[in-house]
């Protein structure tokens, strides 16, 4: 009963001293990252500032990171193999400055495997 009263007053003693991990952003422990799907046609590939635009009155703007997957006709791609006009869908996270970095971006068919 002893041991018992010992392990869990050591346990919470641990647990005040390391609380759970939270996702956080690299080199920012105390921002929380969020993230959301996106769907639209590009608008703008710039290569040059590595970025996408999507169509539309918001105009969406992401940027692309190193670690940015890219899939074009359901092939890896890269940026570069991405045109004007192409449908695309993906994940982006935002970042503690409120820009918005593009995890996964899928781009032109997606060819749907049926189950028959």
């Amino acid at each position: 009963m002893l041991a018992g009263a010992v392990f869990l007053c050591w346990n919470s003693m641990l647990l005040a001293a390391n609380p759970p991990a939270e996702k956080t952003a690299p080199g920012n422990s105390a921002a929380k990252l969020t993230g959301r799907p996106f769907r639209g046609k590009l608008k703008t590939v710039d290569q040059k500032e590595k970025k996408i635009i999507l169509e539309g009155p918001k105009a969406q703007t992401f940027t692309i990171v190193k670690d940015t997957r890219i899939y074009k006709d359901d092939q890896p791609a890269k940026l570069s193999d991405l045109a004007v006009g192409d449908p695309v869908t993906g994940y982006v996270q935002k970042t503690p400055e409120g820009t918005w970095e593009a995890r996964t971006v899928y781009a032109g068919k997606h060819v749907s495997k049926s189950k028959n």
